[in-house]
């Protein structure tokens, strides 16, 4: 009966013996981890169902911990929205938006994202042919006011001498004269040459159209381009901290079977029993392709009612010391 008993104590580990007729209670300590996946201090526990216990505590906190992270990574990045078939770049069900964009090239085939300030100096761009419009116009409306006295008469001055200026003169000396039937004069740099509201109309609709074509375009380019850089840096990104939580995982895996290598081999312990005796006892334990090994010395008092062990374990390149001592009180 008593071999039974330290059979049974010695399988138990965690400092569990039987002594003269008296049982002592193995003592078993489990890490906690935190929310944070940090780990905390250690929780003992005396049964063997209660440290099964406590390490599954610890493994569904670590597994809430992945969750949340995954969670995280999923909400914070650029998705393809199979519904709109393109990428939303909704947050949280809100719009967002890009900021911070450098200036991109505006040229002919040029597909790199353009900003806001940039599209405000396309439209000065256009502003500008408006207000040269407006002045083409009001050059128009000078001439007709030239020729409003019936007569091409050139003006005279003071002295009574033509000067280079023309008064056109109608039937009612208030109304404007209209000259019709001009033919088409040049429009080109240097030119002098009257033009007709026909010229007017054509040029201005065809510079408006050179414009908006040329801002369609180039809103068109540097928006695809916006969109390929984000989707591109939001993978490039995401793939980062994928590899960057796989191999935490990793490690994490790792220690955790250096650590049951660590507890079979100290598990594995064997000392001399009797009174007076000093023993040393040398294990080793393998998990998973995980090793580790161990070696302690115990002594048992002459008495047989002290009994104390040292224990040294390594694995992985770490090493850890247990001490042990149990009492007989009666």
């Amino acid at each position: 009966m008593y071999q039974l008993n330290q059979t049974l104590a010695s399988y138990l580990g965690g400092g569990a013996s039987y002594q003269g007729g008296q049982w002592t209670a193995p003592e078993f300590q489990v890490t906690q981890f935190k929310s944070d996946g940090s780990s905390g201090e250690s929780k003992s526990y005396d049964t063997v169902a209660g440290a099964f216990e406590g390490v599954n505590g610890s493994l569904s906190g670590i597994n809430d911990r992945l969750n949340d992270v995954a969670q995280n990574v999923t909400s914070n990045s650029l998705s393809w929205n199979e519904e709109i078939g393109g990428y939303d770049g909704r947050h949280n069900g809100s719009d967002s938006k890009i900021t911070h964009v450098a200036d991109g090239d505006i040229s002919e085939g040029s597909k790199e994202v353009v900003n806001g300030g940039q599209l405000w100096e396309t439209n000065q761009k256009v502003s500008a042919v408006e207000n040269r419009v407006e002045s083409i116009d009001q050059h128009v409306k000078d001439v007709e006011s030239a020729v409003t006295n019936g007569a091409v008469n050139y003006d005279k001055d003071a002295d009574g001498k033509k000067t280079n200026k023309i008064t056109l003169v109608g039937g009612n000396e208030s109304d404007p004269v209209l000259i019709d039937n001009l033919a088409e004069g040049r429009i080109e740099s240097g030119s002098k040459e009257a033009v007709t509201g026909g010229q007017l109309h054509d040029y201005t609709d065809q510079q408006m159209k050179l414009v908006l074509d040329d801002a369609k375009k180039y809103t068109d380019d540097q928006v695809s381009s916006l969109v390929n850089n984000g989707v591109n840096e939001a993978k490039s990104y995401t793939d980062i901290k994928f590899e960057t939580l796989n191999y935490a995982i990793e490690d994490v895996r790792k220690e955790a079977r250096q650590a049951a290598a660590i507890g079979l081999a100290v598990s594995n312990l064997r000392y001399n029993d009797a009174p007076g005796k000093l023993s040393v006892a040398l294990a080793s334990g393998i998990w998973l392709n995980q090793s580790a090994f161990a070696v302690g010395a115990g002594y048992t008092s002459e008495d047989g009612n002290t009994r104390s062990s040292l224990s040294i374990t390594s694995g992985g390149g770490r090493w850890g010391v247990g001490v042990g001592l149990s009492l007989t009180l009666n």
